[in-house]
């Protein structure tokens, strides 16, 4: 069974570095950035757009990351 853990508050993002606890008993930690990035490889949507929408999810109010600029993702 795999199991996965999304956070997107910045707290809980450090908390899921190399040696935290999720990552040492197998949880694959990605955050709403990771996923976007991996929709654009998967051809779901295009770089900008991915970008635009973590623009427009942290202007309604959600504390996630957001990468320098699109080509980033």
């Amino acid at each position: 069974m795999t199991w996965y853990w999304f956070p997107d508050n910045t707290v809980l993002c450090n908390f899921a570095s190399v040696d935290s606890l999720p990552r040492r008993i197998g949880i694959t930690t990605r955050d709403t950035a990771d996923l976007i990035s991996e929709g654009i490889t998967d051809g779901c949507c295009s770089r900008g757009d991915g970008f635009s929408l973590l623009q427009l999810m942290r202007m309604r109010g959600r504390n996630l990351r957001i990468p320098p600029n699109q080509t980033h993702l």
